[in-house]
């Protein structure tokens, strides 16, 4: 056994304790029972070579303390390197199925979002896939959704998950790198213009990842996160966010142009109104609910008199300016619940849910008093005063369905016409 004034000069340090440990219970061990016991000694070039001893006592004092330890040491350096070897792939395995199994989640939860954003009806529910859906991916961090909403390079918050904090409802575009440089950005980097929205937060842990479609930037994609293990993680992070940022950019432009086509469809070109179509599409539900409450609703049939004298004597130009300020007319002084159409050439139709006869009735005169009363322009020249007739009509006492009730108020107006015009006729009096 090594002398104890040796074992300091050759025993690695972090050996020294468990040898003085070893011969204390070797010390207790009964004569003829091997011992054994690994230690790392360093090799005349400099280099620690594992040794394993295997020890019995030979000859004890008077006291009972061993006198002469027999022991023999095998170098087992080449054996302890394959056990690291080992133990070191086997952690490597484990890391790799663990990040694996997470990729594998990330996939998951990625497709996941994009088959209920593609099922979404509108932006807004959009807006609340995206959230829950975040929350899931970046579980236990915190972030926020910012888009692009107005003309003055603005961007507002349209969803958050976690708890952020110090966020800011809106910002300037100006003040985020990551917007015009479209360049996802962290504000640790020294050389980035700190981001406005973060008011004066920084770290490795935050990003802003802009939204880019065909060269414009929609909004960014804001993240926190915890620090990181390794820089390795931080990385796997940053490319799970870009393909989070990338899902929601090609749905939020999807669905951007699902409601543009949806609108174009159902919007009357010139006026920006309801169309045709839409009314025949929106009537009859309409109609089947004011059913089911024992409701009323009454539809008015608007024309614009004398028309074709204001296109042939001001032109095509002004004949759709007049259009256009008699639907915005329209449209402002209906309830929100009110649905205002452009039926066709000068013909308006206004559909009033719950709306009775008589209470329709005066607000069908203010509507007609409304718009004789506007001053229209025409180069510089006040135009002569333009007159509305209007027939109105209600259900279910003139029609309980769609078709039946328009032609209804389709007679009263033709009764308005032939009455002198510039006047509102009830289908089924006088």
């Amino acid at each position: 056994m090594m002398g104890r004034n040796v074992l300091p000069t050759i025993l690695h340090p972090d050996d020294l304790v468990h040898a003085i440990n070893h011969r204390t219970v070797l010390a207790q061990t009964p004569d003829e029972t091997v011992s054994h016991f690994e230690y790392r000694v360093r090799h005349k070039d400099g280099t620690w070579r594992w040794l394993q001893s295997r020890e019995v006592v030979f000859m004890r004092t008077t006291e009972g303390q061993p006198q002469q330890i027999l022991g023999v040491a095998h170098d087992i350096t080449e054996q302890k390197l394959n056990e690291e070897a080992l133990r070191a792939s086997e952690h490597r395995l484990l890391q790799s199925n663990e990040e694996l199994r997470q990729r594998n989640r990330d996939i998951w939860l990625l497709n996941e979002m994009g088959g209920l954003l593609q099922a979404c009806s509108d932006i807004n529910e959009a807006y609340r896939v995206i959230a829950s859906s975040a929350e899931k991916l970046f579980e236990g961090q915190a972030g926020a959704l910012y888009l692009h909403q107005d003309t003055a390079n603005r961007y507002t918050i349209v969803a958050n998950w976690g708890e952020l904090a110090l966020i800011v409802p809106s910002f300037n575009g100006c003040s985020c790198p990551s917007i015009f440089e479209q360049q996802t950005c962290s504000p640790c980097q020294a050389e980035r213009t700190p981001c406005q929205h973060l008011q004066g937060q920084a770290g490795e842990s935050i990003l802003c990842i802009p939204l880019v479609v065909w060269g414009k930037t929609l909004g960014i994609l804001h993240l926190h996160n915890h620090t990181f293990a390794t820089s390795e993680h931080r990385k796997r992070w940053q490319q799970l966010a870009d393909s989070v940022a990338h899902h929601v950019s090609l749905a939020l432009t999807s669905l951007t142009l699902r409601e543009q086509l949806k609108q174009q469809a159902i919007r009357d070109a010139l006026t920006g109104l309801y169309n045709r179509r839409y009314l025949d599409e929106t009537l009859p539900r309409e109609l089947q609910r004011a059913a089911r409450h024992n409701q009323s609703v009454t539809v008015m049939m608007i024309d614009v008199d004398h028309f074709k004298y204001f296109n042939d004597t001001y032109g095509h130009d002004m004949g759709d300016a007049l259009l256009r300020t008699v639907g915005a007319f329209l449209e402002t002084h209906t309830r929100s619940d009110d649905i205002v159409c452009r039926y066709g050439g000068e013909e308006f139709m206004l559909v009033l849910p719950g709306a009775a006869m008589e209470p329709a009735h005066l607000r069908a005169e203010e509507l007609r008093v409304g718009l004789q009363s506007m001053n229209i322009e025409h180069k510089g020249h006040l135009l002569d005063a333009m007159t509305v007739s209007i027939g109105v009509a209600t259900f279910p006492d003139h029609g309980t369905f769609a078709d039946a009730l328009i032609k209804s108020a389709d007679e009263a107006l033709y009764r308005a016409k032939h009455s002198g015009r510039n006047r509102v006729a009830l289908f089924g009096a006088g």
